[in-house]
Order: C-alpha cells, then structure tokens, then sequence
C-alpha cells in the first residue's frame, strides 16, 4: 500500500516589503506486510434477498522507503532542496459495514461504510518541525509518526454466475 501527500506553502511579507517565500514537503510511504480479516454475515433477510455482512482487516507493515522532500527558496529563503529517508513499522486497519439486495437471480446492489487508520507513516504537516530552513545548506531529518483517519461510504453492482 502506499500512502502519498504533498503540502505547499507559498507566503508574502507582512511588512510591507515585496516578495514572497515557498515551502514545499512532499512524503512518500511505501508499506509492505500482510493483514488479517474477517467478512461476517450480521443479518440474512427475506430468504437471502437483503444481507448485511461487518468487515473487520488489521496489518503490521514495514515502511521501507518512508521519504520526505522539501524544497524551500524565495527572497528572504536561498533556494535548497533535500530528501530524508526512514524506516519503521506500520499499522492499517479497517472496519465497516456493507448491505447487498439483490436485484435479479445474477445481479446484487452493494453499499456500505467503512472506517480506515493508517498509524506510522510520515505526513507533510509534522515535517515542517523537522526543518532547518536558516542552516546553510538548509537540513531536515523525517518524523514518522503521523496517523491518518480515513471514512466513506461505498456502492457497487455485484454480478454472479
């Protein structure tokens, strides 16, 4: 799985004087590992035409190739970019709830909500701390501490045969 972002910040001066900075951060995760699930039939209604089913998927991943880049420059900022690498376990897991009704013998309605956390992965907001804009060359290090809350619904057409 892969869990990619980029944040870009592009500020003025307020004190009056013309020109401008940029701050971008970009992050990459790549997670590699296994998960564990479970699909479970919650309710069976009229004779297998309505069913509700729960879904629960838990995994520990190796964030190999975690890597934040950040380019900064601009009037007041010289122009640098740099990359930090790091490695770390992950965790992703899943819960929710899908429905089907069926339509004809061979044709099912699926739509559900499901609920999503990733935790361990490196995100563009907690790289600004790690930062040091004024160094010469500027430097960074990569904080991999971040989690991610993720929440949708879902439909689809099932066909079987």
């Amino acid at each position: 799985m892969e869990w990619n972002q980029t944040l870009a910040i592009n500020d003025t001066f307020a004190d009056g004087s013309t020109g401008s900075d940029v701050l971008n951060v970009s992050t990459k995760n790549n997670l590699y590992g296994a998960q564990l699930g479970l699909d479970s039939l919650l309710l069976d209604l009229y004779q297998k035409r309505v069913r509700f089913n729960g879904v629960a998927k838990a995994g520990v991943y190796g964030n190999a190739n975690a890597r934040a880049t950040t380019t900064v420059g601009g009037d007041r900022i010289p122009a640098a970019s740099f990359t930090a690498t790091g490695k770390q376990s992950s965790f992703f897991g899943e819960i929710g709830v899908n429905g089907t009704v069926r339509l004809t013998e061979r044709i099912l309605w699926r739509a559900g909500y499901n609920f999503f956390w990733i935790g361990g992965v490196a995100l563009p907001p907690q790289q600004l701390a790690k930062v040091d804009a004024a160094a010469t060359p500027p430097t960074g290090r990569i904080d991999l501490t971040g989690s991610v809350f993720l929440q949708g619904a879902n439909t689809g057409i099932e066909l079987q045969w």
